[in-house]
């Protein structure tokens, strides 16, 4: 998938759908990646996180995120 949609190559892909991925950013470090989220088109790569147990503490259950009505809760 990296070389179909001429990514970097110091990525692992964790999800995506060829426009937009998750992944882990092994270009700045060897160890402890960063998760980032990029953009493909417009070749924007955002830090979601500074290493996946970073990113993993950032996930809640939908019912915390979401009301009965599927409406986002206000933080």
């Amino acid at each position: 998938m990296i070389e179909e949609w001429n990514l970097p190559k110091d990525l692992v892909l964790l999800d995506g759908d060829g426009h937009t991925w998750i992944a882990l950013d092994y270009s700045d470090r060897k160890v402890e990646p960063s998760v980032v989220l990029l953009e493909s088109e417009s070749n924007t790569c955002i830090t979601l996180a500074k290493n996946f147990e970073d990113f993993i503490a950032l996930i809640k259950p939908y019912d915390e995120v979401f009301d009965e009505d599927d409406e986002l809760r206000e933080p």
